[in-house]
């Protein structure tokens, strides 16, 4: 009777497994990665009876804490393209200010920016033309002109 050797076994196990790893790691691409489509968002409060404003993107909020009033994300943060449910809210008492059903495209900027006094609230979307290395000027000129009224414009 033979003895029984693990070598005998282990060796054959070990190799298939090897060839298996080195074939399945031919198969590859190095741009295997998936890319969402995604767009970018600047939300602002410019309600002024609204210190505490928050932001859901189809239920999901859009920073982490609430904005206050003339305050803004800071910086164009990434959201999934496509139509999404909009909802600024009270972050004090917890109540819807304004919804809107808004359609965003992918690889494009944009500006949101919760408006009105006294009840009279709106969300305003606005595709920005912006382009990621323009000067500081170019941006200051589309944040003026969403806010300064054309009878004032020169």
């Amino acid at each position: 009777m033979k003895n029984f050797s693990f070598s005998r076994i282990y060796l054959p196990i070990v190799t298939l497994f090897v060839i298996g790893m080195t074939a399945s790691s031919c198969t590859k691409s190095l741009n295997n990665h998936d890319t969402a489509q995604t767009a970018l968002l600047m939300a602002f409060n410019l309600a002024p009876d609204k210190p505490a404003a928050g932001f859901l993107l189809s239920g999901n909020s859009l920073t982490y804490n609430p904005l206050p009033f003339a305050g803004y994300t800071g910086a164009y943060v990434n959201i999934y393209s496509g139509t999404r449910t909009v909802v600024a809210y009270d972050f004090s008492n917890n109540t819807n200010i304004d919804t809107a059903t808004r359609t965003f495209s992918p690889r494009r900027y944009y500006s949101m920016f919760l408006t009105g006094i006294g009840g009279k609230y709106k969300n305003e979307l606005v595709v920005d033309c912006y382009q990621p290395n323009t000067s500081v000027i170019s941006g200051i000129k589309r944040f003026t002109s969403v806010f300064v009224p054309i009878s004032i414009r020169t």
